[in-house]
């Protein structure tokens, strides 16, 4: 078992990580009980007297290409947990420094999708929607700018769920340009999308409750 942080902020909750390989469960393991988070073997282990009953902590990890249906409903399991992806995790460990814990259902990345490809499954609200409809989704390039770390990473494997194209270097035959916070936008970027006349847009961010409460 790794030696925990000296924070430990991640203290008192739970976690039963499935359908991983033994190396993925490997490194998860080891970055959850080193921040003071303790994993258990199966479900049954959140019944013990020692784990909380009210679903504070408790939490199941799955791979973010799991869907949603083949995930056990606490429902079924006469349990109270929530269930949450590896992508999860990025977004654990960057709340460390400030020791306050950016829970799931507050970032819709967080929670398993509902299906694959994401694309008429979950909804993609934008300020040009006409642009998506005379592109044909599926055909896109989705560039980016001014998303950083985690938020980059999120963004890439959300749009290869969705089943459109991810590409790192801007060039005109981008789709679109997505950005995210206007100070940290590449301006040689905005330049170049003006010259080309890529369409660009801002996505609205959502949390993981206002996205299960949009999608059928």
């Amino acid at each position: 078992m790794p030696v925990k942080s000296p924070e430990g902020f991640l203290d008192g909750y739970h976690f039963f990580i499935n359908w991983f390989s033994s190396k993925q469960k490997g490194v998860l393991r080891h970055h959850l009980e080193y921040n003071g988070a303790q994993c258990v073997e199966s479900l049954e282990d959140f019944s013990r007297p020692s784990t909380p009953k009210m679903g504070q902590g408790l939490y199941v990890m799955v791979p973010y290409k799991t869907p949603r249906s083949d995930i056990p409903s606490p429902d079924d399991m006469a349990l109270e947990f929530d269930v949450v992806i590896d992508m999860s995790l990025g977004r654990f460990l960057g709340t460390k420094a400030t020791k306050a814990l950016v829970l799931p259902e507050s970032y819709a990345a967080s929670t398993p999708f509902l299906g694959f490809p994401l694309l008429g499954k979950f909804p993609v609200y934008t300020q040009h929607d006409s642009v998506l409809t005379k592109l044909g989704f599926l055909r896109m390039r989705i560039c980016s700018t001014g998303f950083t770390r985690i938020d980059l990473l999120h963004l890439s494997k959300s749009v290869d769920l969705i089943g459109t194209t991810y590409d790192e270097y801007l060039t005109p035959k981008a789709s679109i340009l997505i950005y995210n916070d206007p100070r940290k936008a590449s301006l040689k970027k905005l330049r170049c999308i003006a010259e080309w006349r890529v369409p660009s847009l801002y996505p609205k961010v959502i949390t993981a409750k206002e996205a299960q409460a949009r999608c059928p």
